[in-house]
């Protein structure tokens, strides 16, 4: 007789800040990213289960690769990449950078790009579910 067991996978939630950066604002600039989780060392995603939205933050806060969701935006993001505000505010204070461009493409939306990151930007900080079933 065989017996299955389901594990259910346990999750979390924190409070972060959020911020968006792109191809211009990225540092280097362009869509690399520091992490291979799947697609290469490109930045990207549609922020579905089964194609995350790249995110940056401290790998102190995150593990590379992990998986979050926000729930204001109802995306899917994976920690792909490094932010350096972020490094600079942890310990203590979650900080997400969520990474945006134009139609998928790596393509520098130069001052335009920027202010659509800024007013993306919520002004206040955002519950964000960790390892999400």
């Amino acid at each position: 007789v065989a017996t299955t067991f389901t594990l259910a996978q346990s999750c979390s939630t924190v409070t972060s800040e959020i911020t968006f950066y792109g191809e211009p604002d990225n540092s280097p600039s362009g869509c690399d990213i520091a992490y291979d989780c799947g697609r290469g060392y490109t930045a990207g995603g549609d922020g579905s289960y089964t194609d995350p939205l790249t995110f940056a933050s401290s790998p102190d806060e995150f593990t590379p690769c992990q998986v979050v969701y926000v729930p204001y935006l109802k995306k899917y993001l994976r920690m792909e990449d490094q932010c350096e505000q972020c490094i600079d505010d942890w310990p203590g204070k979650y900080h997400i950078d969520i990474w945006t461009s134009p139609n998928n493409d790596c393509v520098n939306g130069g001052t335009d790009q920027i202010n659509c990151e800024d007013d993306l930007t919520p002004s206040a900080e955002q519950e964000v579910v960790v390892d999400p079933p």
